[in-house]
């Protein structure tokens, strides 16, 4: 670390625990931070951070569109008071999901101006263009198996291609490191490095129960994203089969509640359509789970040795039978897992990580080397 460190401001948007992660790392580093929320995740309502824009519960807020143009310039009103002291004390900026604080991104023109760093993160739908992303896993030959994802993707507003062009445009043009990974980033140009769940095993009791008849758990934050209907007809199948296991449900729970919950499960199932190891399969590892979940480890470039079972809406019912069944199994993935997620997901290596890339400044050898979108264009996309 360096004798006069410099300070790393964090915003704007609390995707999980990430940016309070992120600020917990970089503190125990030797780093000053100063943190910029919109609002606080409403799953994670202990965590703290420097200043939140917006209080309150969302769910409450009026949406008329005369309460929705005030709320929208008091925030504009309250981040461009936030640049100026930004700019003047903070020498780092991570940026999460293409946000940012001056109208039109003009604060990443202005901060590289006066010689900041920028590093923009990406998280998925925040960049993950709907017709991009189709035609991509069209092309892998996996476009029937997450249908049901593909038709969410479309659903969401500005998920096409004009939209989500322009927020990887401006972190193009002026981030001096961008993390993000393959399956939300259709539209990448530029080389990036893999953007990595940062954890704090700290938080996560190990704990493998190793019950004869194991505890079963799913919690989808949005069920028709996770497979969650799949999962249902999945543990359906398997009781009418008489298996026994015991299945729980869990939504709508502060993450406390969940750490707590996954300490004392055996078996996780998360997503079914996702292309990567994400947040709750890598809590659920550090834990002492056996997880199940889709990915695509060659193309998002997951690290070697992942415990966790790759599966598909299809396989999802044998390979549970068989976690079920095998007691032994269950326990040698639930063994593997924390020791994987010290080795790969360590929030202070991860950060340090970070930091090691933007000293180099130029990454000579970047984890990923876009050529999707080239094609994507010549299409006449």
């Amino acid at each position: 670390m360096p004798s006069n460190p410099p300070r790393i401001f964090l915003g704007l948007l609390e995707m999980a625990s990430i940016m309070a992660t992120y600020d917990k790392a970089f503190k125990a580093l030797g780093y000053k931070t100063w943190s910029v929320m919109l609002r606080k995740n409403p799953f994670y309502p202990d965590y703290h951070y420097d200043k939140v824009l917006l209080k309150g519960d969302p769910s409450t807020l009026r949406h008329d569109i005369v309460s929705r143009i005030l709320r929208a310039l008091w925030l504009r009103f309250l981040k461009l008071l936030i640049f100026p002291r930004a700019l003047l004390t903070c020498d780092i900026f991570i940026f999460v999901s293409g946000t940012h604080l001056l109208p039109f991104r003009l604060d990443y023109l202005l901060l590289r101006l006066c010689r900041k760093q920028i590093v923009s993160i990406f998280v998925g739908s925040d960049i993950r263009c709907a017709e991009a992303f189709e035609q991509e896993m069209r092309e892998l030959g996996v476009l029937e198996e997450i249908q049901p994802f593909i038709n969410f993707v479309y659903s969401l507003e500005n998920s096409h291609y004009p939209a989500k062009r322009r927020i990887v445009q401006a972190a193009e043009r002026y981030s001096t490191l961008i993390l993000s990974q393959p399956g939300y980033g259709q539209v990448h140009q530029r080389p990036y490095m893999r953007f990595t769940v940062p954890l704090d095993t700290a938080q996560f009791k190990f704990h493998i129960p190793d019950r004869v008849v194991p505890l079963v758990v799913h919690i989808p934050s949005r069920p028709e994203v996770k497979g969650t209907d799949k999962v249902l007809e999945a543990v359906e199948q398997l009781r009418a089969e008489g298996l026994a296991f015991e299945f729980r449900l869990i939504q709508n729970t502060p993450n406390a509640q969940v750490r707590e919950l996954l300490s004392e499960s055996d078996i996780v199932i998360d997503e079914l359509y996702s292309e990567t190891v994400a947040v709750l399969s890598t809590e659920a590892m550090a834990t002492g789970n056996a997880v199940l979940v889709r990915y695509m480890a060659d193309y998002a470039n997951v690290p070697e040795g992942c415990p966790a079972v790759n599966v598909t809406k299809d396989t999802l019912a044998e390979k549970l039978r068989e976690l079920i069944e095998n007691r032994a199994l269950r326990r040698s993935l639930a063994l593997a897992g924390r020791p994987y997620v010290e080795a790969n997901n360590d929030h202070l290596k991860i950060t340090q990580q970070i930091l090691d890339w933007l000293a180099e400044e130029k990454i000579s050898d970047y984890d990923f080397m876009p050529t999707f979108y080239q094609q994507f264009k010549q299409a006449g996309r």
